[in-house]
């Protein structure tokens, strides 16, 4: 159980496999739709369309409470967008930053600070968090997805290299450097990492040469991932989060309380202003 403000609990829901959620391409290819996987059913559920459907919304995805998530907004104009958003596809615009292609987005539960990635023009990653002494340059092609750890309080990443190679690192806190794992990922994990608290697992997506996106699970240590289903095209994207896992209680609603938008709304604020300060 997590006490993130006066009054506030969050308890860890117990499940045998997780709800997730990510961001597939609409019928004209833009990313855009949000999408539900129940992993236990191998169920793939297209929930709404987020924003007007012009606007690519691939490059992070981050759930807090039920149908609340964070995500990122690139509609042109030289500008990324921090939106929050729900399952239903209602958006709300909080933070806005120069444009950069994302890379991963994930969030520490306890105390509650936010991660992802930023990719420039010429593939160099950045590591954004409001952390003090954490984050920078990492290097190039952390384009697959971010997860947060919690049992180990330990950041982890997808790299995808030029030749389309795809590798699982941690970063390392004490060099400030992204550090390879053994697991043999394969190739073409662009759609997004996350861990899951119930089973203490990570699920990724992959997709193959056609487009055709799979999930797999994997623990930390382990020397493959396991392929669970398939789960369509339009997945190239690093947006994969687990929903539903905190609940508020006693309430146990559908509707976010409003403390926990202004707590997700301070923690963007706070990144915004660090990244002000270093430029």
């Amino acid at each position: 159980m997590f006490k993130l403000l006066s009054g506030v609990f969050f308890t860890v829901a117990a499940q045998a496999a997780p709800i997730l959620y990510t961001i597939g391409a609409s019928q004209t290819g833009v990313p855009n739709q949000l999408v539900r996987i129940d992993v236990a059913s191998t169920a793939v559920t297209t929930l709404a369309t987020l924003g007007n459907g012009s606007q690519s919304f691939a490059g992070g995805l981050v759930g807090g409470t039920n149908d609340f998530f964070g995500a990122f907004m690139n509609g042109g104009g030289g500008q990324t967008v921090f939106v929050f958003t729900t399952s239903t596809g209602v958006t709300l615009p909080f933070a806005v930053f120069p444009e950069f292609s994302p890379g991963g987005l994930t969030m520490q539960v306890s105390p509650q600070n936010f991660f992802w990635t930023s990719n420039d023009s010429n593939g160099n990653s950045t590591l954004v968090t409001s952390i003090p002494g954490m984050g920078g340059p990492i290097g190039t092609g952390f384009t697959g997805g971010l997860a947060y750890r919690e049992t180990n309080s330990t950041l982890y990443a997808i790299r995808n290299d030029s030749n389309g190679n795809s590798t699982l690192h941690y970063f390392n806190t004490n060099t400030s450097q992204m550090v390879q794992l053994g697991i043999n990922l394969g190739s073409g994990f662009l759609g997004g990492l996350v861990w899951d608290p119930a089973s203490d697992l990570f699920y990724a997506l992959g997709s193959d040469a056609n487009a055709n996106a799979t999930l797999y699970r994997f623990a930390a240590g382990d020397a493959t991932p396991t392929a669970l289903f398939g789960i369509g095209q339009g997945y190239l994207y690093a947006a994969l989060s687990v929903g539903a896992i905190f609940e508020p209680t006693p309430s146990g609603g559908g509707v976010p309380e409003p403390s926990t938008y202004l707590l997700c709304g301070a923690a963007i604020v706070a990144i915004t202003l660090v990244n002000r300060r270093s430029r």
